[in-house]
């Protein structure tokens, strides 16, 4: 996986994600808490899928794309998918090894060639579309029999959270502009567990785990983010 380069022909989509993939995951000194909780988070995903041998994966909602490149180089066979085109241009600048193909659209319009997948996954993606449960059942049906979908969202218990919960928010169709948006402060709610597990039920899905995996320690909140330097 390459580090690139910024270019002055960039949309301000590209530019966009470029710097976030800075902060993220190249330049530690700008903002220590934020990229050592990526890097953890990516670390552990990593360790959730390879723990699952799936030989194909999709990734719904990909963004630069980090753990999907990851992935490919380790032989795992990804098929990722953006709305953000800009997004996509940058990730596939970062390609070096393994199989990926990349797919423009809107998710639940898309016809995904080669679904059924092993494994179908979307990271802090379903906090930013107005019809979960519908986002839900598409990547359930996106999934072969027996196989897994994994998704992780920001906790609606969390104590610094001040946004109502899934079921709190009542018609996300009241908020124009929020499908789709790709920063945390465009959320107008955030899930809680029982209301993500409930919504992988009704898809038809078995819950087989469900876990919190940062803490405020690592995300540097309560002034923690200080003894990261």
């Amino acid at each position: 996986m390459k580090r690139v380069e910024p270019r002055s022909d960039w949309s301000a989509e590209t530019r966009h994600v470029y710097e976030h993939d800075q902060v993220e995951w190249w330049d530690g000194r700008r903002m220590p808490h934020y990229h050592r909780s990526c890097h953890a988070a990516v670390e552990m995903l990593l360790g959730v899928v390879c723990s699952l041998r799936p030989r194909r994966v999709l990734d719904v909602g990909c963004a630069q794309a980090t753990l999907d490149l990851l992935l490919a180089e380790r032989g795992i066979a990804m098929t990722c998918v953006d709305i953000r085109r800009g997004f996509l241009d940058y990730a596939r600048l970062r390609h070096e090894r393994g199989t990926v193909r990349w797919v423009h659209g809107d998710f639940l319009e898309l016809d995904v060639a080669g679904a059924p997948f092993d494994l179908v996954m979307s990271h802090h993606v379903i906090e930013h579309v107005t019809r979960p449960d519908a986002f839900v059942a598409r990547l359930a049906s996106s999934t072969r029999p027996g196989g897994h979908v994994l998704i992780t969202t920001p906790n609606a218990h969390y104590f610094r959270n001040r946004l109502p919960s899934y079921s709190e928010a009542g018609d996300l169709g009241h908020y124009p502009g929020f499908a789709n948006s790709c920063d945390g402060g465009d959320h107008v709610f955030a899930f809680t567990r029982a209301e993500l597990c409930g919504l992988g039920v009704a898809a038809g899905l078995r819950v087989a785990r469900h876990f919190f995996y940062e803490s405020f320690l690592l995300a540097g909140h309560l002034k923690l983010r200080h003894l990261h330097r």
